[in-house]
């Protein structure tokens, strides 16, 4: 057993607010980034390197800076708000509701566009798989849909896919703000 085994179902708060260019949205929280109440927090995650690099964000963050994106119009969430041990311990109707509840989340805050940040998010809110890495083709209630790659180590041997669909996201978030 981990000793991050106590924080299994601990949550973390959404970092939303009206009109952001982006939501960035997990599966669920990880028992490391619920014990320290940081979105991605694992050092062993690739997910703040990857925003940088695409320049997602102006410059390498910390997990610990987390709650000052919405102040750079990104915005981060979990499809599934429990925390656990990786994505399998999730079951179905945790993957639902915590659907529904993003939708509702969405419609709310209406962001330019949200990001799945790993593809099991995506299949449970859209109910189907993503069809690239990437832009989706089809929007969702007017809001641009993104999926990249998972940035956990356990998804390392996804790097290059990775890089490349984070620098999508990137581009068209440059590509957004320069047309404002």
């Amino acid at each position: 057993m981990s000793g991050f085994d106590s924080n299994a179902g601990a949550a973390l708060p959404d970092l939303l607010a009206p009109g952001l260019d982006l939501v960035l949205c997990g599966c669920n929280p990880g028992l490391y980034s619920a014990a320290v109440g940081h979105y991605f927090a694992h050092p062993g995650n690739a997910f703040w390197r990857l925003l940088a690099e695409a320049s997602i964000t102006p410059r390498f963050f910390h997990p610990e800076e987390d709650q000052l994106l919405p102040a750079l119009g990104i915005g981060l969430t979990d499809v599934v708000a429990r925390s656990s041990a990786g994505i399998d311990a999730v079951r179905p109707e945790e993957w639902q509701a915590g659907a529904r509840a993003l939708a509702q989340r969405l419609l709310r805050y209406r962001p330019a566009a949200v990001c799945f940040v790993g593809a099991a998010g995506y299949r449970a809110f859209a109910g189907r798989r993503h069809t690239r890495w990437g832009r989706q083709p089809e929007d969702w209630e007017g809001i641009a849909v993104f999926v990249v790659p998972s940035p956990s180590g356990r998804a390392a041997r996804l790097g290059e896919t990775r890089r490349v669909a984070f620098a999508e996201v990137g581009t068209w978030l440059r590509e957004r703000r320069a047309r404002s």
